[in-house]
Order: C-alpha cells, then structure tokens, then sequence
C-alpha cells in the first residue's frame, strides 16, 4: 500500500511538467494553482457533504431537497495546508514510505526538517488514551459546568 500511496504522488509533478522545479499543481495553462481555488473547488466540497444525500452543501442548498443539510461527520475536518501536509507526511511514514520520500514528496530541502516539524509518529498507546480522555470529556465537564459563580460583590476576601 505504502508503494501505491508513493506512485500516487510521485506521478503528480510528472503529469504537471518539471518534477524538481514545476508547480505541484498546475493550472491549465501550467502556472501554479491558486490553493484557495483547489481548497474551494476540490478539497471543501469533498468533506462538506450531506450525510443523508451525500451531496456537497452548495449543491444540497442549490437542489430541491426534502431535508437540511447534515454535514457527514464520518469525514475529517480541514484544518488547513500546514495540517494537511503534516498528516500526510506522517499518514506516509505510518505507511512505512522512507523519511527521504517524504521529503521529496513534500519539496522540502532538508529531510531534518521534515522529521523534526512535519512527521508526527505517535505510539499507539498515546493515540488510545487520548481517545478515552476525548470521549470521556463529556462526563467529565458535565458536573463542572454546572458550578454557579460567586456574585462579583460576594467573593471572599
């Protein structure tokens, strides 16, 4: 799978021209791509879709429908282009791909830097405990919340 992953992005700069210096992603006249135009265009409507109808949300509110938009929250949320790249470049190294490809992959010109701020290896007991504090989380603050302020004119001295 690692190597399917690999092939997927390493034949992306191929398609797209100069693979060393052209554009990840070109437009169609091969300058680079405005990424809020690939965040808008592509990347947005994919993970904002109706969880009922399973279209994007301009469509579900464009197209006559019998119910309200519910976004599907089987699908990530974008957190942005930073975030993007780390997870993928550690999605890559859970793969097994090699730090030198990610770096490549990612067009950095220091692979320490792409092991220092972009791989984010977690061991897996770390990803479960915070699983349980996350779905703890709820019972956890329900009693908290409840707690009544004192009146600013009765604090203790």
């Amino acid at each position: 799978m690692a190597t399917d992953t690999y092939s997927l992005f390493a034949r992306r700069p191929l398609a797209c021209g100069n693979p060393k210096t052209g554009p990840m992603f070109a437009n169609s006249v091969g300058k680079p791509e405005i990424l809020n135009n690939v965040l808008n265009r592509a990347i947005l409507p994919a993970l904002n879709r109706c969880k009922v109808c399973r279209k994007p949300k301009p469509d579900h509110v464009s197209a006559q429908v019998s119910h309200e938009f519910l976004r599907d929250d089987n699908l990530p949320t974008w957190y942005g282009f930073h975030a993007f790249r780390r997870g993928l470049a550690t999605s890559l190294y859970e793969l097994g791909v090699d730090d030198f490809m990610i770096q490549q992959i990612l067009r950095q010109a220091d692979v320490e830097t792409t092991r220092r701020h972009y791989i984010k290896a977690l061991p897996p007991q770390s990803v479960a405990a915070m699983a349980k504090l996350e779905a703890g989380l709820p019972e956890l603050c329900a009693d908290r919340a409840l707690v009544e302020m004192p009146a600013a004119n009765k604090l203790p001295a």
